[in-house]
């Protein structure tokens, strides 16, 4: 199956498909009751009713996000060739990350706010040796206050992204300054558009609450353990692999890898700290795919044998303890 994942082949496409029928199988099936008891809605994207049709219309909306989130991280690898060589390899691991945590696999804010995200770091991805960078600087303030917006503890993103953007090129005072407009006119716009449409009293109370609010009773437990070490390992893994394995020799391949290194680490810090829910897992996913890829392309054989033999075990493992935890409830 390693020969197939790293291979250019147009069969992988109907195989992220398949073995992404296969991961959520369960959840289309059975449609368990989601096991956290916490607000998982916001202004911007209210929860789903308690009907068995719209658990499954958030489910299929959820499972066809994901699968075309899939397609757009081949498509801009490719582009941008943030992995040398990986072809369908990151949508594949992608697909099989979403399977990691049964209760993701719905529509929720994390769910859109790791694509607006994905989305904000390749547009600063895309200022690389540009002479007229300021539309993609723009662009990505957009969608970082789109972020922090559906999922508001995000806001510390805002100042990892300007460290990015030194990262990709020199950084001149008026890109900065654009960046920060951006940000800035987004949340008036948002304001202004709550003020007009809604209770702005009411919102900010419930942003407020939910900045401050912790999850410490609800994500230190066993179940959590099991489910999410092994991506913390794999993360960890893919962090130290992206200085360990064979430098590539373009140097913005260099400079992505580096930056999607520093945000999984911070992503990593936010998701086990008891200021982040359950399902903010779902924010590494992107990057995750992308660095694992790295490993499965560039690392010896006998590495990716035991890489990716691993992941698979921990991803069965985690499906059947959620499995078994669900049916017992």
């Amino acid at each position: 199956m390693i020969k197939l994942v790293k291979a250019n082949n147009p069969i992988n496409f109907a195989l992220m498909f398949f073995l992404m029928l296969i991961v959520w199988a369960f959840k289309f099936y059975y449609m368990p009751t989601e096991i956290e008891t916490y607000e998982l809605s916001n202004c911007l994207l209210p929860q789903f009713s308690e009907t068995v049709f719209m658990k499954y219309l958030s489910t299929v909306l959820s499972f066809l996000i994901y699968y075309s989130f899939a397609l757009i991280i081949i498509k801009i690898n490719s582009n941008l060739i943030i992995i040398e060589n990986a072809y369908q390899s990151p949508g594949i691991v992608f697909v099989l990350l979403t399977g990691f945590f049964i209760n993701a696999q719905r529509v929720l804010p994390e769910t859109i706010a790791s694509i607006t995200l994905f989305f904000a770091i390749i547009r600063i991805f895309e200022t690389y040796k540009k002479l007229s960078p300021n539309k993609y600087v723009f662009d990505a303030a957009v969608l970082v206050a789109i972020s922090s917006l559906l999922m508001h503890k995000l806001v510390f993103i805002i100042p990892l992204i300007i460290i990015i953007i030194f990262i990709i090129k020199p950084v001149k005072l008026k890109e900065l300054f654009v960046f920060l407009t951006g940000i800035l006119l987004t949340y008036i716009v948002a304001i202004t558009i709550i003020w007009l449409l809604g209770d702005i009293e009411l919102v900010y109370e419930s942003v407020k609450s939910t900045i401050v609010f912790n999850y410490t009773h609800h994500k230190y437990v066993a179940l959590n353990y099991i489910v999410f070490t092994p991506i913390i390992f794999v993360t960890l893994i893919a962090i130290i692999s992206r200085f360990t394995i064979e430098t590539p020799k373009k140097i913005s391949t260099r400079r992505f890898q580096t930056t999607i290194a520093l945000l999984l680490v911070v992503l990593s810090l936010f998701f086990i700290s008891p200021y982040s829910r359950n399902e903010s897992v779902v924010l590494m996913f992107p990057w995750l795919s992308l660095l694992v890829s790295n490993i499965l392309i560039n690392a010896k054989s006998v590495f990716v044998s035991i890489t990716f033999g691993g992941f698979f075990l921990s991803l069965i493992v985690a499906q059947i303890v959620q499995i078994v935890y669900y049916l017992s409830l």
